[in-house]
């Protein structure tokens, strides 16, 4: 996630609106996609 990249705000915002807090599944999901 620290690669900033544009997809990663959308999937930020998406997450955030859906789980305020971050799980592990849902930091996995994102690390995989990348």
């Amino acid at each position: 996630m620290s690669k900033g990249t544009s997809s990663d705000t959308s999937l930020g915002r998406v997450s955030r609106a859906a789980f305020p807090s971050p799980t592990a599944a849902e930091m996995a999901e994102i690390s995989r996609i990348q």
